[in-house]
C-alpha cells in the first residue's frame, strides 16, 4: 500500500487536529465516568436508605414470590409481630406457614396486584406463630427481581386498634340499649354554626322530625311558652355566660302532636385547647310521669296535712274529755264508793251483833268490792296520765332502780321466800319516772304468778341488741298460754280468775303505754305451768 508523502508541516497539523479529538474525546469519556459515579453513588444511596427502612421499620415487611409466595427476605418487624425467626420462614410459602387466617384474603390480595400492579390499606387477619390471631392492615405492590415478579408487602399491626375500636362500639351499643331503655335522648350543639345533632329517642320526645331547624331558636320554640324566657336566659347567662354545667327541669311542647312534657336535660361544655367553648354535649329524659307522681305525692301530702290538722284537733279534744273523764273518776265516782266504804264499816262496827254471818258477809263484800273499784279508777288515772303528760329523759342507772323498785315491791318477808337473780342492765335514756312504773309492775307481777311454787325465782336481765337496749323479767310462776299473749297488754285483759289472782288487769297496759311514748316495744314469752318472761326495749339514744 502506498501512502502519500506529506510535508512536515502537513504531518504537524494532522496530528494538532489528532490531540484536539483526543482531547475531546477524553472529555467526554471523563464527563461519562463522572456521571456513572455519581449514579451508582446514587444507587447505592438508595439501596442503604433501603435496606435500613427495611430492616429497621416496626412494621411487618417482607418479599414473596408472586406465583407461589415463597418467602424471601423479612425484616425484624415481621419477627417481633409473628413471632417466627428467619430461618423458619425463608424458603417457604405462606400457604406453608397457614399465615393467612382467610386464605381468601390473599387470594383477593393476588387478584389486585395484578390488575393495578399495587394493593392499598387491605385489613385482614393474620395467624401467628403462637396461634394467636392479630389484626393487619397491608399495603402491597409488585416488582422485578432477576426477570422474576415479586410482592414487596408492608404490614401494620392494628390489634390493639381494633380492639379499642370494637371496645368503643360495644360501649356504644350498650349506651344505646341503656338510652334506650331508659327513654334517654343524647344531643351535640356545635356553638360555632349554631346547630344541633339529636338522637331518635330525643327526636321522639320533641316529636321533630329531619327537617326540623336544630339550631338554639328551634330548640326554644320546643320550650313551653310559659318557660321559653326563662330557659333562654339560662342558656345565655349560666350555661355559656358562667360556664356552668346544664342541668334543668323544664316543659316542652311536642312539635307533633302538641302535648305538654316534662324533661330534664343534664349537659356539659366541651372546650378546644385554648378554652373557648365549642361544643355543648347533653342528654335529655322524659320525667312527665314522675312529675305526676310527685304532683300526686304532694296532693296527698297536703290532704295527709289536713288530716293531720283535723286528727291533732279531735286528740286535743278526746285528751280534754279524758282529762274532764278523769277529773269526774277521781271526785265524783270516788265520792259515792268512799261514801259506801264508811257507811259499810259503821255498819259493821255498830250493827255487827243484829247481823248474821251471811249479813256480816255481805258487808264484808261491799267494802272489798268499793276498794277493789278503788284501785280500778287508781289504775285508770295511772294509764290516762301516762298518754297525757310529757316525758323528761334523761340517764338512768337500771340496775340501781332495778333493785329498788325490787326493795319496794317485794317486803323482807318475799325477799326470804323468792330467790332473786340480777343480771348486768346497760344504762338507758329515758324518763326515770315512769321506767320505775315499768320495773314496778312488771316485778310485782313476777311475784303475785310466781307465789304459789314451793321454789319461786326471778331473774331480772338485760343486754343490747340492733340499736335498741332490751330488758326482762323472768319467773318461773304459772305461765301464761302462748295463743292469748296478744291479750296480755289491753286494758282490764286478764289470763287468770281474779280469785286466783288479785289485779285489775291495767298493769301491764300501763307498761306498754310507758314502753311506747319511748320509742320501744314490749312483748312476752311464756307456757302454763313453766313461767313467764317479759321484755321491754328502748333504743339506744332515745329522743
Amino acid at each position: 500500500m502506498n501512502y502519500p508523502k506529506k510535508s512536515y508541516e502537513e504531518l504537524l497539523d494532522e496530528l494538532r487536529e489528532l490531540n484536539v479529538k483526543y482531547d475531546e474525546l477524553h472529555a467526554l469519556y471523563e464527563k461519562d465516568i463522572s456521571s456513572r459515579n455519581e449514579a451508582e453513588k446514587k444507587h447505592q444511596s438508595s439501596e442503604d436508605k433501603f435496606r435500613k427502612a427495611f430492616f429497621t421499620s416496626p412494621d411487618s415487611i417482607n418479599i414473596n414470590r408472586l406465583d407461589d409466595g415463597m418467602y424471601i427476605s423479612i425484616n425484624h418487624g415481621f419477627t417481633k409481630i409473628s413471632g417466627y425467626q428467619e430461618e423458619e420462614v425463608i424458603g417457604k410459602t405462606s400457604g406453608e406457614l397457614g399465615i393467612w387466617a382467610e386464605p381468601s384474603d390473599r387470594d383477593k390480595l393476588i387478584k389486585g396486584l395484578r390488575e393495578k400492579g399495587e394493593v392499598e390499606n387491605l385489613e385482614t387477619k393474620f395467624r401467628m406463630k403462637d396461634g394467636l390471631f392479630k389484626d393487619g392492615i397491608m399495603s402491597a405492590a409488585i416488582i422485578d427481581l432477576d426477570g422474576i415478579p415479586h410482592i414487596l408487602s408492608i404490614t401494620r399491626d392494628i390489634t390493639e386498634r381494633k380492639q379499642s375500636e370494637n371496645a368503643l362500639k360495644e360501649s356504644e351499643r350498650s349506651l344505646r340499649e341503656a338510652q334506650t331503655v331508659a327513654h334517654l335522648g343524647s344531643f351535640v350543639w356545635d356553638l360555632s354554626t349554631d346547630l344541633w345533632k339529636s338522637s331518635e329517642i330525643l327526636d321522639e320526645i320533641f316529636g321533630i322530625d329531619e327537617n326540623y331547624s336544630r339550631s338554639f331558636d328551634g330548640w326554644s320554640n320546643i320550650v313551653h311558652p310559659e318557660m321559653r324566657d326563662l330557659m333562654r336566659n339560662y342558656v345565655k347567662d349560666e350555661v355559656l355566660g358562667k360556664k356552668h354545667k346544664f342541668n334543668k327541669e323544664y316543659q316542652i311542647t311536642r312539635q307533633n302532636d302538641g302535648n305538654v312534657l316534662w324533661v330534664h336535660g343534664l349537659a356539659e361544655l366541651e372546650y378546644d385547647p385554648e378554652g373557648k367553648p365549642v361544643k355543648l354535649i347533653g342528654s335529655i329524659i322524659d320525667i312527665t310521669d314522675r312529675k305526676q307522681v310527685e304532683y300526686e305525692v304532694k296532693k296527698l301530702n297536703a290532704e295527709l296535712e289536713n288530716r293531720v290538722i283535723e286528727r291533732t284537733a279531735q286528740l286535743e279534744a278526746a285528751n280534754s274529755e279524758l282529762q274532764a273523764f278523769a277529773y269526774s273518776v277521781s271526785h265524783d265516782l270516788r265520792a259515792p264508793l268512799r261514801a259506801i266504804n264508811g257507811f259499810s264499816k259503821f255498819v259493821l262496827e255498830d250493827y255487827s251483833s243484829k247481823l248474821d254471818s251471811e249479813g256480816q258477809r255481805l258487808i264484808f263484800q261491799i267494802r272489798s268490792n268499793t276498794q277493789k273499784m278503788d284501785r280500778l279508777i287508781t289504775d285508770i288515772l295511772a294509764l290516762s296520765k301516762v298518754t297525757r303528760s310529757e316525758h323528761k329523759k334523761s340517764k338512768v342507772d337500771m340496775a340501781k332502780m332495778a333493785l329498788s323498785m325490787l326493795n319496794e315491791a317485794a317486803s323482807p318477808e318475799i325477799q326470804k321466800h323468792i330467790k332473786f337473780i340480777i343480771g348486768e342492765l346497760p344504762e338507758c335514756f329515758a324518763d326515770p319516772t315512769y321506767i320505775k312504773q315499768v320495773w314496778i309492775n312488771l316485778i310485782s307481777n313476777a311475784i303475785k304468778f310466781s307465789s304459789l311454787k314451793l321454789k319461786p325465782e326471778i331473774k331480772i336481765g338485760g343486754y343490747i341488741k340492733n340499736g335498741f337496749r332490751i330488758y326482762y323479767v323472768r319467773d318461773n310462776g304459772v305461765g301464761f298460754n302462748p295463743e292469748y299473749s296478744n291479750k296480755l297488754f289491753g286494758v282490764f285483759q286478764r289470763l287468770h280468775k281474779s280469785d286466783e289472782f288479785e289485779g285489775t288487769g291495767v298493769g301491764l297496759a300501763i307498761v306498754q303505754r310507758i314502753i311506747h311514748r319511748h320509742g320501744g316495744t314490749v312483748w312476752a314469752e311464756g307456757k302454763e305451768g313453766k313461767g313467764a318472761t317479759f321484755y321491754f326495749s328502748l333504743p339506744d339514744k332515745s329522743s
